[in-house]
């Protein structure tokens, strides 16, 4: 049976015959089973921004890279989770105690650049640091066991950060875990949505540079070595025992959609486990919503309304679509919107059973200031509602 391992460029010894033919994620054999990979080669690879190769140790030649690449995908399984039958989580606390926009953005940034860091140590294949993910995620479980109302600030108004992923990864975290909540799956399982958000996605590592941290869309070689990268991610969780099947299988799916147009293997609904769902919901809303140097971000409002078109035309989950606008609101925590008196406010909570009348802070102008907290849920909507939402508090 042959066998497929990523493997960094650095752990590959250069002085001595490889014992597997090694090949680039773009499928560019560099190196034949017992031949040497010279240093000049090497040095050519790590120039273009690769830190890793795939070792494939096979009997017969020629090697079918994509063939054993989807015969690793799909090992991954269709899990379903169950909701808890008894409340798993304590008494909400309200949004006075909820931190300040600039606490949340110092821990965050923290939580980002814990998670750069593991990726890096991932990259100079140090393996992923089992404490630092469990820091994160634990962090996070225990802000959404207080503050499941504004829990969700966290993910969205972000900075832009020079590296995509570590942020892109903190956020999807947040809106797994959210959503999951919303669901009413057990603790465990919310746990695993914010571990299967932060590592989903580690198999980017593997693909070089510039494709990895691309400026504009990708040519059709490249985007098909993108799309390659869930196979990827579950290659490196390989090597990380903690990490449960559940996950690794995960990882493979997230981009799979419910009507198999998804990748890496077309999978249909039947075929794709929850916890891969959730993080597809959640991985498309912070796509959505996160600049790229190609696109400007779309309103969060925007984002649920695309959300919801698809699952209508089941591509996407349709209880975790649901679940997210529940966790979310129409108009998410963080977001600013007019309202129908003609002031501006900031949403400052989600009303899980009124997606569409948030809890909100009036601005005491256009600009700056704060002025009356109002939850719209407790009035008509002849008296008070939300005309539309802002692109920023000025409008």
């Amino acid at each position: 049976m042959p066998s497929l391992r990523c493997i960094p460029i650095t752990c590959v010894q250069r002085q001595q015959p490889s014992p597997s033919d090694l090949f680039t994620p773009c499928g560019e054999r560099v190196c034949v089973r017992g031949q040497t990979l010279d240093m000049q080669t090497a040095a050519l690879l790590q120039g273009r921004g690769l830190t890793h190769l795939l070792a494939v140790e096979a009997e017969s030649n020629p090697v079918d890279l994509d063939a054993l690449l989807h015969q690793a995908a799909r090992s991954s399984e269709a899990c379903r989770i169950a909701s808890a039958h008894r409340p798993q989580w304590s008494e909400p606390i309200g949004p006075f105690e909820w931190p300040a926009t600039s606490m949340l953005r110092t821990w965050r940034g923290v939580q980002i650049r814990n998670i750069a860091e593991n990726l890096e140590h991932l990259q100079t294949g140090q393996g992923l640091d089992q404490k630092a993910i469990d820091a994160v995620v634990d962090g996070l479980l225990d802000r959404l066991k207080r503050h499941p109302g504004p829990f969700v600030e966290l993910a969205l108004d972000l900075e832009e950060t020079e590296d995509y992923l570590p942020s892109h990864a903190f956020t999807v975290a947040v809106l797994a875990m959210a959503l999951a909540r919303q669901l009413r799956w057990p603790v465990e399982q919310v746990r695993a949505a914010g571990i299967g958000a932060l590592l989903m996605d580690v198999g980017m590592v593997v693909l070089a540079r510039s494709i990895r941290q691309h400026d504009q869309r990708l040519d059709s070689t490249r985007a098909a070595a993108m799309r390659r990268h869930p196979i990827f991610s579950e290659l490196l969780l390989r090597d990380a025992p903690w990490v449960a099947q559940a996950v690794r299988d995960a990882a493979v799916q997230h981009h799979e959609r419910e009507d198999a147009s998804g990748y890496p293997l077309g999978l249909n609904r039947h075929q794709i486990g929850d916890l891969a769902r959730v993080l597809a919901v959640a991985d498309c809303f912070a796509a959505a919503t996160t600049s790229r140097p190609w696109r400007a971000p779309k309103l969060a409002y925007m984002a649920m309304e695309e959300l919801q078109q698809a699952a209508a035309r089941r591509r996407l989950w349709q209880p975790a679509v649901h679940a997210l606008i529940q966790a979310v609101g129409l108009f998410p925590v963080g977001s600013y919107v007019r309202l129908s008196d003609g002031k501006h406010a900031r949403v400052v909570a989600a009303n899980p059973h009124a997606v569409d009348r948030p809890v909100v802070l009036r601005l005491a102008d256009a600009t700056h200031g704060e002025g009356e907290l109002v939850d719209l849920a407790s009035l008509s909507p002849e008296a008070l509602n939300v005309v539309r939402p802002l692109y920023s508090a000025a409008g």
